[in-house]
């Protein structure tokens, strides 16, 4: 049998009075962990029981401390250097109040997670990609590739009759709500934050209202979240049917919560930003942030005003130390603590002795039996959709790096605002929820990009593009894509994409465009002349989706077009052409990047071949090759590139190649060399470097080795060209910024840039 014993097993250490924190659970009496005969019950029970009468406990004699956390955005890691203090000091904590990321620290704390590895998860976590909500580039499907890929400004806008809609806030906290679940799983059973290990509660605003909103309840992660919603930078978040943001905008400081909930002593960190001088108020952003500081100021005050004899105030000498610089905690975590040890005299009026001292306890992780699984799904998409990709099912032991997997999949469908999930804890069992909520600004989106390249001394070309989408045409996943491009080479283009079943793998894809492009002719390194090739041309096919990764694509296109002569003698002929063909695709795509990639491969080979019977005029077969492999070491970024081109037979003046301008011969200028066979080998490497905050500097050097041939058997050493170039750029919210120099071993030099990326 089992003996009723309170705090006396050495497998329930760390237990206050009425709850365990090893158990996470409460009792009247814990059950101890060994077996005792019977006929000693009662006798052992008596004796516990007299040394209770006699013995009084040194938990009740002492005052209950609270802490007090205040929210400052990164400027929160000195929290964790306190923590380290008062752990090393063993200061108890009897319960925590926290707002912003003062409630991200204090509700990790409070659920058991050490100071240390508090400290460490901070470290470790990629902050800029959990402070965005974007899928990478390579768990998106190839179809949301290609689209994305076209537009080289990020982000997007909603768009219905006629009204511009923007999103809530630049962040809706996908990634960083997710992260915060898996960090508090081993507390995903309690609903009550009084039941933690340490009693928590957090501090929101009802962004309705204007209340101060108590999240003393709930999902902790979601508490958490919605705590630190700094408005316009996180969206608000609705919980239990308040729309809520960062509790900083009515209370700072929650000195008055710790006192509601029992505290005696109060230690009390403040983190908050000064205001900025008047040299640093100087645009729209840091006028809106200036506000938002002399709001949260305010507050400050009157919490601190309350600040009591026996309270200990703890302002880490942060200075303009930036509320958004995540990649410096470490030394935000040393303020932190210097801040603490310099109250050492007073903080150690608190201390326990190693007997007394136990600290809080993270309860260990159960592995979840799924009972039920249920969907809330908010989007135009049919259900199946969802079920396709979400193969967690009843009956399974929830693996959360699976469940995570398969969400931001869903996510990266492009349809949502948020994706997430609750478990629910019952007598029967657990119950996984899963969430979906359409994106407020859509389903209609306009995208911009642009494509400009110039060789300064010669050929400049530059595109504006603006595109529109509208997604869930139906509730299998259709969308459809316009976009028109404006400049020296003009493009408009539509394209349907309809997926043939609710798995989404199998697809019809369409699209019927216009172009008008540039074809300069030259001798010796000129411009001799220059022509437009206008082409009206349409495809139609079917095609197979391998994941995220890959996919082919069968089908037949049709063009008609014409060359103008804009430059070069009038007695030149103009052209007129049809085209016909069907082919076939296969594209392998895992890169991170498009512009700038550090990790991935491409591999992609397409096969082509006129066909009299769709009105091609010329007899032709045409392959073309492109592999490539991306991989980085710490900022050191390389890349390897092959590209081969070939065409058997009489091709017309659309199907031929060009090489010239970067990655295709950089040290030659734009479209340069022409034929119907090319080769290209080339390197490149570069070092990435942050160059203001949301925009990646590089600076690097591109080699590369080939040419273009009108024929197989000119295909040899003395007709190809070496290239080799330097170059700088930043990759930006509008896209690749790019200047460098190049030259090839034929006597070309070139200076170049380039904005954007090519249509």
């Amino acid at each position: 049998m089992k003996l009723l014993l309170p705090c006396c097993c050495g497998q329930c250490q760390g237990c206050d009075a009425h709850f365990c924190h090893r158990h996470s659970r409460s009792f009247s009496v814990i059950y101890c962990c060994f077996p005792v005969l019977e006929v000693h019950v009662r006798a052992i029970c008596r004796l516990f029981y007299l040394i209770l009468i006699f013995v009084p406990l040194a938990a009740e004699a002492r005052p209950k401390i609270g802490l007090v956390l205040s929210g400052g955005g990164a400027r929160g890691a000195a929290h964790i250097g306190v923590l380290k203090y008062l752990e090393e000091q063993r200061i108890p904590i009897d319960l925590i109040a926290g707002t912003s990321m003062g409630a991200i620290v204090g509700g990790l704390y409070a659920s058991g997670v050490s100071a240390d590895e508090i400290a460490r998860i901070t470290r470790e976590m990629d902050w800029t990609r959990k402070l965005i909500d974007d899928v990478p580039r390579q768990e998106r499907s190839i179809q949301r590739k290609r689209i994305d890929d076209l537009f080289s400004v990020q982000g997007s806008l909603g768009f219905e009759k006629g009204e511009i809609k923007m999103p809530s806030g630049a962040i809706q906290g996908q990634n960083i709500i997710l992260e915060l679940q898996r960090i508090t799983q081993h507390v995903s059973h309690i609903d009550d934050f009084a039941q933690l290990p340490i009693p928590f509660k957090a501090v929101a605003s009802d962004i309705i209202t204007g209340e101060m909103v108590l999240l003393d309840h709930g999902d902790l992660a979601i508490a958490m979240r919605a705590s630190m919603g700094v408005p316009a930078f996180f969206a608000p978040i609705f919980v239990e049917g308040r729309l809520l943001v960062d509790g900083g905008v009515t209370n700072n400081i929650p000195m008055d919560i710790a006192r509601e909930m029992g505290a005696d002593i109060l230690i009390v960190v403040d983190i908050g930003a000064p205001l900025l001088g008047e040299a640093g108020i100087n645009n729209l952003i840091t006028i809106t942030d200036q506000l938002t500081r002399m709001l949260i100021s305010t507050n400050n005050a009157r919490q601190l005003e309350t600040l009591g004899e026996n309270d200990i105030l703890l302002e880490p000498e942060l200075g303009d130390f930036s509320s958004v610089a995540f990649d410096q905690a470490e030394e935000a975590i040393g303020i932190g603590y210097e801040a603490a040890t310099s109250y050492g005299r007073s903080l150690q009026k608190l201390q326990l002795s190693e007997a007394q001292y136990f600290g809080a306890v993270k309860p260990e992780v159960q592995d979840i039996k799924i009972s039920n699984v249920k969907l809330d799904n908010s989007s135009g998409l049919n259900d199946k959709v969802i079920d396709h990709i979400v193969k967690t099912s009843e009956g399974d032991t929830l693996d959360l790096e699976k469940l995570e997997r398969e969400l931001t999949k869903v996510f990266g469908l492009g349809n949502f605002e948020h994706v997430g999930y609750g478990l629910t804890h019952h007598a029967e069992g657990v119950d996984l929820g899963i969430t979906t909520t359409a994106k407020s600004w859509g389903p209609n989106y306009l995208r911009f990009g642009i494509s400009a390249e110039s060789g300064f001394d010669h050929d400049s070309r530059a595109t504006l593009l603006m595109g529109y989408t509208r997604e869930e045409m139906n509730d299998a996943g259709a969308h459809w894509t316009t976009f028109v491009g404006v400049g020296d080479e003009p493009i408009v283009q539509t394209m349907w994409y309809q997926p043939l079943s609710y798995k989404q793998n199998w697809y019809f894809f369409s699209r019927v465009g216009f172009s008008d492009e540039v074809l300069p002719e030259y001798v010796d390194d000129e411009i001799v002349s220059a022509f437009g090739l206008r082409r009206v041309s349409g495809f139609a096919g079917f095609g197979y989706e391998f994941e995220s990764f890959a996919n082919f694509q069968l089908g037949i296109s049709r063009t008609s077009g014409s060359t103008d002569l804009s430059v070069g003698d009038p007695a030149t002929p103009e052209l007129d052409f049809e085209d016909g063909s069907v082919s076939l695709q296969y594209l392998y795509d895992t890169r991170n990047d498009v512009d700038f990639p550090s990790s991935g491969s491409v591999f992609d080979i397409a096969v082509r071949s006129s066909m009299r019977q769709l009105g091609a005029e010329d007899s032709y077969q045409q392959w073309e090759l492109s592999a490539a492999r991306y991989f980085a070491r710490g900022l050191h970024n390389f890349g390897v590139t092959l590209n081969l081109g070939s065409t058997n037979g009489h091709s017309n003046v659309s199907s031929i190649y060009r090489l010239g301008g970067y990655g295709k011969l950089t040290g030659l200028r734009v479209d340069q060399l022409k034929g119907n066979y090319k080769g290209v080998l080339s390197g490149v490497y570069y070092h990435r470097y942050e160059a203001i905050p949301v925009v990646d500097g590089f600076i690097g050097a591109i080699v590369e080795y080939g040419g273009a041939w009108d024929r197989r058997e000119d295909i040899l050493a003395a007709n190809s060209i070496f290239s080799a170039g330097t170059f700088v750029g930043a990759d930006t919210p509008i896209g690749t910024l790019q200047i460098g120099v190049a030259f090839s071993d034929k006597g070309d030099v070139t200076a170049f840039s380039r904005i954007g990326r090519a249509f």
